[in-house]
C-alpha cells in the first residue's frame, strides 16, 4: 500500500466512523422490526443467481426502482452515482469510463482499447471512445463490478464491468406504463422526456414487452460572434502555387453559425422482447433493441476565452448515432445443471462533423502541422480560408456467441465451463476538409486533378477483430464458513487494419496506392487470466475475502509504422490484490460493504498525438503503473419512512516507471515516475436519502443526492502537440426532489445542479481552445409516471 495512501488515512477513516455514528445515532429512537431489514438483491456477476451480499467481489447495484427514483436515464447519470467510477464524455453518443483509477487518458477510436467492459444483457457492447450508451428504462438493474473480471466477461473487463440488465417479458400478467418528464435548463433552452412499456402475456407460456422513448435534451451553450485571424509569417515570405506574393494573413467569421443554445440532442428508441417457456424447464427469449441519437453542436465551453457557456465555432459540429441489437437467449436445465446460450448481433452507424478551424493554428496548437502551407502549394490561386471540417463515417459490426454449463449449486463442489467467440469489425472514413483547396495537387511540377478536391488528411480503413475463449471456474466449500473458488480464461485474438492514411500531396492517394503508402497488417495475441478468491462467513450476515485476479485488454494495430513506435501494440495486464468485507447489520437495516486493494498495470497501452513523432495518432505500450485505494458503499434503513444510500472511494492511482514520449530519447522524460494517472479523482463519495410521509392522505416524498469529487488531472503529460497536463477542479452536486405518489401514479418536482455548479468534468487538452465540459446548468422538472395492472 502506498505511503501517500496511509498518509491519508484519516481522511478516509473519519468519513467511514462518521458515516456509521450517524447511522447509528439516528437509529437510537427508532424501534427494530422486521419490516425495516433491506431488501435482498439478487444478481448474476458469476453468471448465475446470488444474492449480492453472498458475492466476494465490490460491487454495486442499483436496481429499477433506484433508478427510478435517482432520474438515471444514461451512463452519465449512473457513473455519477458510483464513488469508483468516474465518466468523461464530449457529448452524446461518446465517452469513456473509468474504474479504480486504471486510466492512461488515451484511449481513442483511431487506438487503445477501453479497459472497463459494457454488457447490455449478454452481449458485450463495449466500443473505444464511443460506448453504446442505451437510453436507461424498463431497466431490471444495473451491476457493476470493481476490479478485474477478465475470466468470466473477458476482453476490456480489465479494471471492472458494467452489466445493464433489462426486464424481460413476464408470462400470464398483463402490466403497461408511461413516464412524462419537461425540464427547463437554467439560462438554457426546455427538453422532455417520454418513456412507456407494455407487457402482454400470448397464451399461457409466452409473453411480449415492448418499451419505446423519446428524449429531447435541451441545450444550454450558446456559439457567440466571433473571428479568427491566422497567424501565416512562417510563410509569408514566400509565394503561392500561383507564384504570387503572400500578401497578408486571412481572417475567417463564424456569422453564418451563430446560434444560442445550440448544443441539442433527440435520442429515439425501441426495444421488443418475446419470451416463450417451451417446458417447465427451457425458456427461449428474443429480443430487438433499435435506438438512434441526432445531435448538434458542442457540450464543452470556454470559460476563460470566450464565456460561460460559450463558444466560438466556424464550421457545423454534429453526431448522427444509430444502432440495432438483436439477441438470442436459451436456458434450460440438463438433469442438475443449467445450460445457457447466448447470442447477439449489433449493426452501429455513425457520422460525426466537428470544426477544425483552428487546429492547425501555431499560435494555438504548438507542434501542429502545417496545414497552410499545404494549402498553398497545393492549389492555383491563394488559399483564402483555411478553416478545416472533420468529418467521421463509422460503421461498426460485432456478432457474438457464448455457451456455458453451470452446475448445481446445492452442492459444496460447485462449477462453469464456457466457451465464447466473437468477430467484429470497424470500418472507418476520417476526412478533413478545407473548402479553398481547388482540386489540384501539384508533384513533380505536374498538376494532378482529385475526385474529392478538398480533403488534405484522410484514414479510410477496415479494422476486424475475431477472439475465440474458453473458461471455467470451480469453486469448493471447505467447510460451512469458508469457501475457495479458481477460475481463469484461455483467449486467442486475431485482428487485422487495411487502408490508407494520408495526405493529398501523395499522389498515391488519389492514383495507384503502393505498399509503402496502403496498411496493411496482422495481430495476434493468445494468453489467459487467472482469479483466485477465498472467503470466510463469519456469521450468516457477515463476510470476509481476499481475492488474486487479472484481467487484459487486446492489443492492436497503428496506422501507420514509424522509427519509435511499431506497427502493432501488445495487450496489456492489470493483477489486484483485494481484501473486502460484507455485512448487514442491526437485524438487517444496515448492509456496509467495504474493500482495500492494490493494483500492478503492466506495460500498459497509451494513445497519443506527437508531431514530433508522427502526424498520426498512434498507441504504444509505454510502461507501468499501480492504483491503491479503499472504498465504501452502504444502505441505512433508518426508519420505516426514511433511507440512506452512501459510499466513499480513495484513490491513489501513479506511473511507476518515468514515461518518454519518444523511447529514442532516454533524457526527455515526459512524465516521471510518481505522476499521477489522469482522468481520477483521488477522492470521490455521495450520499443520497429519501423520506416518506403523509400528505392529506396520500404518499409524498422528499429526495436528495449529493456528490463530491476531487481534483484530477486531463492528461498524463503535456506534448508539443497540446496546450499541457492541467489539473480539474473538484466540484460537488446537489440533486432534490418533491413528490407524491400512489400504487398506479406518482408526480414529482426536481431540481438537478441545485446550486449551478460550473464543474470542471473534463480540460480537452487536445483541443486547441482547452474547452471545458461542463456539468449541465441548474435544471427544474416536472414528471409524472403512471402504471396500469
Amino acid at each position: 500500500m502506498s505511503n501517500k495512501l496511509l498518509r491519508n488515512k484519516n481522511f478516509i477513516v473519519k468519513p467511514l466512523t462518521l458515516a456509521i455514528a450517524l447511522g447509528s445515532s439516528a437509529a437510537i429512537n427508532v424501534h427494530a422490526q422486521d419490516s425495516l431489514a433491506l431488501e435482498e438483491i439478487i444478481v448474476t456477476a458469476q453468471k448465475r443467481d446470488q444474492s449480492m451480499q453472498e458475492v466476494p467481489i465490490s460491487m454495486a447495484v442499483l436496481g429499477s426502482t433506484a433508478l427510478e427514483n435517482l432520474g438515471v436515464a444514461g451512463l452519465e447519470d449512473f457513473a455519477a452515482l458510483l464513488p469508483s467510477m468516474n465518466y468523461v464524455s464530449l457529448g452524446p453518443g461518446s465517452g469513456n469510463i473509468y474504474m479504480r483509477g486504471i486510466s492512461s487518458g488515451g484511449e481513442s477510436v483511431l487506438g487503445a482499447n477501453p479497459n472497463v467492459a459494457v454488457y447490455m444483457d449478454e452481449q458485450p457492447v463495449t466500443a473505444v471512445g464511443a460506448f453504446l450508451s442505451p437510453h436507461i428504462y424498463d431497466i431490471e438493474r444495473i451491476e457493476t463490478l470493481a476490479g478485474p473480471q477478465g475470466t468470466l466477461f473477458g476482453a476490456n473487463a480489465q479494471a471492472g464491468s458494467i452489466r445493464i440488465i433489462t426486464k424481460k417479458p413476464v408470462v400470464g400478467e398483463f402490466s403497461a406504463g408511461y413516464d412524462i418528464e419537461y425540464n427547463s435548463i437554467n439560462e438554457g433552452d426546455n427538453g422532455s422526456l417520454l418513456e412507456g412499456f407494455v407487457n402482454i402475456p400470448v397464451g399461457d407460456n409466452a409473453a411480449v414487452r415492448i418499451v419505446a422513448w423519446r428524449k429531447d435534451e435541451a441545450g444550454y451553450i450558446d456559439n457567440v460572434q466571433g473571428s479568427h485571424t491566422f497567424d501565416y509569417q512562417y510563410i509569408r515570405d514566400g509565394l503561392d502555387a500561383a507564384g504570387q506574393a503572400i500578401a497578408a494573413d486571412p481572417t475567417i467569421s463564424n456569422d453564418r453559425f451563430v446560434e444560442d443554445d445550440f448544443n441539442e440532442a433527440l435520442t429515439e428508441g425501441v426495444r421488443a422482447n418475446f419470451r416463450i417457456d417451451l417446458n417447465d424447464n427451457w425458456t427461449v427469449t428474443a429480443g430487438v433493441m433499435r435506438q438512434e441519437l441526432e445531435s448538434e453542436g458542442v457540450w464543452d465551453h470556454d470559460p476563460d476565452d470566450v464565456g460561460d457557456l460559450e463558444v466560438v465555432r466556424y464550421n457545423p459540429d454534429s453526431n448522427d448515432d444509430e444502432w440495432t441489437q438483436l439477441s438470442l437467449v436459451v436456458e434450460g436445465k440438463i438433469g442438475d445443471m443449467t445450460l445457457t446460450y447466448a447470442g447477439s448481433d449489433l449493426d452501429r452507424e455513425s457520422y460525426q462533423q466537428a470544426d477544425y478551424s483552428l487546429y492547425a493554428d501555431k499560435r494555438l496548437s504548438p507542434g501542429a502541422t502545417s496545414t497552410f502551407y499545404s494549402c498553398y502549394v497545393a492549389a492555383t490561386g491563394a488559399c483564402g480560408d483555411p478553416s478545416i471540417l472533420y468529418t467521421s463515417d463509422n460503421e461498426y459490426k460485432r456478432e457474438n456467441h457464448e455457451i456455458r454449463l453451470v452446475s448445481s449449486q446445492e452442492k459444496k463442489l460447485r462449477w462453469i465451463v464456457g466457451a465464447f467467440y466473437e468477430e467484429a469489425s470497424h470500418s472507418f472514413d476520417l476526412e478533413w476538409h478545407i473548402p479553398s483547396i481547388n482540386g489540384l495537387t501539384w508533384y513533380g511540377g505536374v498538376p494532378i486533378a482529385v475526385e474529392e478536391p478538398d480533403i488534405y488528411w484522410t484514414t479510410d480503413q477496415h479494422r476486424s477483430n475475431e477472439e475465440t475463449a474458453f473458461f471455467g471456474e470451480v469453486s469448493y466449500d471447505i467447510t460451512e464458513s469458508i469457501n475457495v473458488s479458481f477460475s481463469t480464461r484461455y483467449f486467442d485474438f486475431d485482428s487485422q487494419l487495411v487502408g490508407f492514411s494520408g495526405t493529398f500531396w501523395w499522389p498515391d492517394r488519389f492514383g495507384p496506392r503502393t505498399e509503402a503508402f496502403n496498411t496493411d497488417l496482422e495481430s495476434n495475441d493468445k494468453d489467459h487470466v487467472s482469479k483466485f478468491n477465498i472467503s470466510y462467513s463469519i456469521t450468516d450476515d457477515i463476510m470476509v475475502y481476499g481475492t488474486w485476479s487479472e484481467g487484459y485488454r487486446p492489443g492492436g494495430l497503428n496506422r501507420a509504422i514509424n522509427t519509435s513506435i511499431g506497427a502493432d501494440y501488445a495487450p496489456d495486464f492489470l493483477t489486484s490484490i483485494e481484501a473486502g468485507v460484507k455485512s448487514v447489520l442491526m437485524e438487517g437495516r444496515l448492509r456496509l460493504n467495504a474493500a482495500i486493494y492494490t493494483q500492478d498495470w503492466d506495460d500498459f497501452q497509451l494513445s497519443k498525438i506527437d508531431t514530433s513523432i508522427s502526424p498520426l495518432q498512434l498507441t504504444d505500450n509505454v510502461g507501468n503503473a499501480s492504483s491503491d485505494g479503499i472504498e465504501l458503499d452502504g444502505s441505512f434503513q433508518i426508519s420505516e419512512n426514511w433511507n440512506v444510500d452512501f459510499g466513499l472511494s480513495y484513490i491513489d492511482a501513479t506511473l511507476t516507471d518515468d514515461y518518454l514520449v519518444d523511447p529514442l530519447k532516454a533524457d526527455e522524460i515526459s512524465a516521471p515516475s510518481g505522476t499521477d494517472l489522469p482522468r481520477v479523482p483521488d477522492v470521490k463519495w455521495n450520499i443520497s436519502s429519501r423520506y416518506n410521509f403523509q400528505v392529506m392522505d396520500n404518499d409524498a416524498f422528499i429526495q436528495g443526492n449529493y456528490t463530491h469529487t476531487g481534483e484530477s488531472y486531463n492528461l498524463l503529460y503535456g506534448t508539443s502537440s497540446t496546450r499541457g497536463r492541467d489539473k480539474q477542479d473538484a466540484y460537488q452536486l446537489l440533486n432534490l426532489a418533491i413528490g407524491v405518489e400512489t400504487d398506479d401514479w406518482s408526480a414529482e418536482f426536481f431540481v438537478a445542479n441545485a446550486t449551478d455548479e460550473r464543474s470542471e468534468v473534463f480540460i480537452n487538452g487536445a483541443s486547441y481552445d482547452e474547452r471545458v465540459t461542463t456539468s449541465r446548468p441548474r435544471t427544474f422538472g416536472l414528471r409524472f409516471r403512471q402504471m396500469f395492472n
